[in-house]
């Protein structure tokens, strides 16, 4: 996973300490992002205390000990993985407030469910719910943070709620113990379910007053999504990686027989095309003829390889009618894979794979003389 973007070579990055207190201050001044933090905290902390809750409860309650608390564990990662994949199609939902508290709030209130049955079956089913509830409730939080923080702040938000995150799994495991004690397995079980679900809702106001908010630029970001979703590059990326660079594109319109990338050029950006057709060509070497590569249209991308590999442009992408493209800045590009670095392995394979295509491709192919779409 890179750390840095092009141009960090040589600077002395700050202390994590400071980053996080950086990233504490950007959530504080950012309107809406308390109450996020909030909900992510509790989720944790619910999260944390269940890790030691259903050990005791696969034992006491159940009956079934280190087996059956294995078994709810792999039932509570069955259900993420069932919903996971469907992570994509949350990406542009115009409205996210409703989703987040219900799947906050289911996952917490998972314990109480647990602390009503001794059936194992059940519990199972139980598990399976809340493991699914809270993979999707991360996935439309991070696209809540998204949408709330400018991109420039983004990384310091995450690094800060993440960082809270942990400290709520941490404080939850530790309290668990405790609530036990005090009040019994079932009991523990209820508190914490009810707590943390009781404030998982209490956040929601200012959660629909973030996608009243958000309601303009998410129409904005809605065709955008639809262009890099369908990339084979992105396959796999973290829906708010997309929501991020859909909302930092840039627009243009250009004319025929314009160069938008040329070959030896320092790489500065990575491009989708909207509309219109582009040619790409290459030169091997000093006074060889150029190369064809391939024809690009609408749905297509380049301009990756130079901005992932730190190279110069590896060859000449021009236009061959009018186009309309979005431009994402390397700027952008990078502080979107730093945010979310799940977006990175689909996007280096897919580098890989076209400089092994350019470096494999005859020293001079003969241009067709119309679009292949």
């Amino acid at each position: 996973m890179p750390s840095a973007g092009p141009g960090a070579v040589g600077a002395r990055p700050p202390s994590a300490f400071n980053m996080f207190i950086d990233g504490l201050r950007a959530v504080r001044d950012t309107p809406y992002l308390p109450a996020v933090t909030l909900l992510c905290f509790v989720g944790t902390l619910s999260l944390g205390a269940g890790s030691v809750l259903m050990l005791v409860y696969a034992e006491q309650q159940l009956g079934v000990g280190a087996d059956g608390y294995g078994y709810l564990i792999a039932a509570s990662g069955a259900g993420g993985v069932l919903v996971g994949v469907f992570g994509a199609r949350l990406v542009g939902r115009p409205r996210l407030a409703g989703m987040v508290v219900l799947t906050s709030a289911l996952a917490c209130l998972g314990s109480v469910a647990y602390a009503l049955t001794s059936s194992l079956w059940l519990a199972l089913l139980i598990a399976v719910v809340s493991g699914s509830s809270l993979v999707i409730a991360g996935i439309v939080t991070d696209l809540a943070i998204t949408r709330a923080a400018a991109g420039a702040v983004l990384g310091r938000i995450f690094g800060a709620i993440n960082g809270i995150s942990v400290s709520g799994t941490v404080l939850g495991a530790l309290l668990a113990p405790v609530a036990i004690r005090e009040f019994g397995l079932q009991g523990g079980l209820l508190l914490f379910g009810g707590v943390t679900a009781a404030a998982t809702v209490a956040a929601y106001p200012q959660l629909r007053q973030l996608d009243r908010a958000a309601a303009s630029q998410v129409a904005v970001r809605a065709a955008r999504l639809g262009y890099l979703s369908d990339l084979p590059i992105f396959a796999g990326a973290p829906a708010a990686a997309l929501e991020q660079l859909a909302g930092e594109a840039r627009e243009l319109s250009v004319g025929p027989d314009i160069g938008v990338v040329v070959q030896g050029e320092a790489a500065d950006a990575f491009y989708v095309v909207v509309a219109g057709n582009l040619s790409v060509s290459f030169v091997r070497g000093p006074g060889d003829a150029p190369g064809f590569l391939r024809l690009l249209g609408p749905g297509d991308g380049f301009g990756e390889i130079g901005l992932l590999e730190g190279i110069p442009r590896t060859a000449t992408v021009r236009t061959t009618s009018p186009c309309r493209l979005l431009r994402i800045s390397s700027e952008t590009f990078w502080s979107a894979l730093s945010t979310h670095p799940g977006a990175y392995g689909s996007l280096r394979a897919s580098a890989a794979l076209r400089l092994s295509r350019t470096a494999s491709a005859p020293a001079a192919v003969e241009q067709p003389s119309g679009p292949e779409r």
